[in-house]
């Protein structure tokens, strides 16, 4: 069986980042959390918690977090169901939740549907973002609960809603594309003409050129760290780029932006992805970014 006041300990310090507040928070002192953490430490063969100002979770620390975070939703949906079941107080007021999404990228919509749900729901929100991993990744690993998605891949387990498509546009200065593209985004000129991608893997830029000129063209690349440096650079006029339509719109209309050839953008379908351990628990959030994600697709054009 396993020790959950051991668990909780542990749980306390990664959260809240030292053994003195978790001492504080399970009402205990800290030596008692010391202990608790290192009898579970000594029991597993393994180091949980990294010591340090803030400590952090290990490997292994990170996925006793995940498997605690999901018996806490648990329980939370069977105190709703069955109130006598589980002792007042045994339960956290507030329980975070984590969820993988790229508002920056996708729209202020998640940030609008988080506002709804946390008036008046129990919990705090942990928004991941790194653009290196892919949230469906996140979602896989199970290091979230809940994901926007971009793709048609839906995990077993996880319940999926469709969100509609996010339409992304290859744009470029004027000025970029007359240096470049003087008869157009030609395969010739392409294979010249340096674009902007996301690391070494970024899909987007090849799956563009394949859409609009029918072939794979090589061509020269500028690596960015984020989706929204690689708008910040093709305004700058140092490469061209695949953004979202709704990002580029207003500079299209001014003039400030250009489709390198226009209307050879392709649709990304997008995904609301939740576990189904934390389905019953989120039915709001599910709910309120359903409604706001179709709603600010279908304003932006972008269906």
């Amino acid at each position: 069986m396993i020790d959950y006041q051991a668990v909780k300990a542990v749980v306390s310090v990664i959260r809240l980042g030292s053994f003195d507040r978790a001492a504080r928070e399970l009402k205990v002192t800290q030596s008692a959390v010391s202990q608790r953490v290192k009898q579970l430490e000594q029991r597993l063969g393994v180091a949980l918690i990294v010591r340090g100002s803030p400590c952090s979770a290990t490997t292994v620390g990170a996925q006793l977090l995940r498997h605690f975070e999901r018996v806490e939703l648990l329980e939370r949906q069977l105190a709703s169901s069955m109130p006598g079941f589980i002792g007042p107080g045994s339960l956290p007021e507030r329980m975070t939740i984590r969820i993988a999404a790229n508002p920056e990228w996708l729209g202020s919509w998640i940030l609008d549907a988080v506002s709804e749900f946390v008036r008046s729901a129990p919990f705090l929100i942990d928004l991941v973002l790194n653009e290196t991993i892919p949230t469906l990744e996140r979602l896989r690993a199970g290091e979230v609960v809940a994901a926007v998605t971009s793709g048609e891949e839906r995990l077993e387990d996880h319940d999926s809603r469709s969100l509609g498509s996010l339409r992304l546009v290859a744009v470029a200065t004027p000025g970029y594309s007359s240096r470049h593209f003087p008869q157009g985004a030609s395969p010739e000129a392409m294979a010249k003409a340096p674009g902007l991608a996301m690391g070494s893997t970024d899909p987007f830029p090849k799956r563009w050129v394949k859409v609009a000129l029918g072939d794979d063209v090589e061509f020269p690349v500028h690596r960015l760290p984020s989706r929204a440096s690689i708008f910040d650079a093709a305004l700058a006029g140092i490469g061209w780029g695949i953004v979202p339509a709704h990002h580029a719109a207003a500079h299209l209309r001014s003039g400030t932006l250009t489709e390198l050839i226009k209307g050879t953008g392709f649709d990304l379908p997008v995904q609301w992805q939740v576990h189904r351990v934390a389905v019953h628990q989120l039915e709001g959030l599910t709910a309120t970014i359903v409604r706001l994600a179709q709603q600010s697709l279908e304003l932006d054009g972008i269906s």
